[in-house]
């Protein structure tokens, strides 16, 4: 993250035809073998947080850390966010 200014990257290329997502609890295929996990709020906004954080090691861990406490994926489907102000901001830094 500090080499992007705190600013989060979002591949658009993802939406293509044949693209495909991690689901979570998979083992990526890279060196210390990384799990991609659902992750909290507070824990996006962690400074501490690396795509290494969550490895299979520490992947029976983690489980446990989410059944005792809210899982981040419980609302999932009833979530829904608005696209206006991003929207905004980005024709904003294109006019000129």
């Amino acid at each position: 993250m500090a080499g992007r200014g705190g600013r989060i990257y979002l591949d658009i290329m993802r939406n293509g035809y044949g693209q495909t997502v991690v689901a979570a609890y998979a083992v990526r295929g890279r060196p210390g073998a990384p799990v991609a996990t659902p992750l909290t709020w507070a824990e996006v906004e962690d400074s501490r947080l690396t795509p290494e954080r969550f490895t299979l090691r520490t992947g029976t861990a983690r489980l446990a850390e989410i059944r005792a406490g809210p899982d981040p994926l419980a609302n999932f489907g009833r979530q829904r966010y608005g696209l206006g102000a991003a929207r905004r901001k980005l024709a904003a830094v294109t006019a000129g």
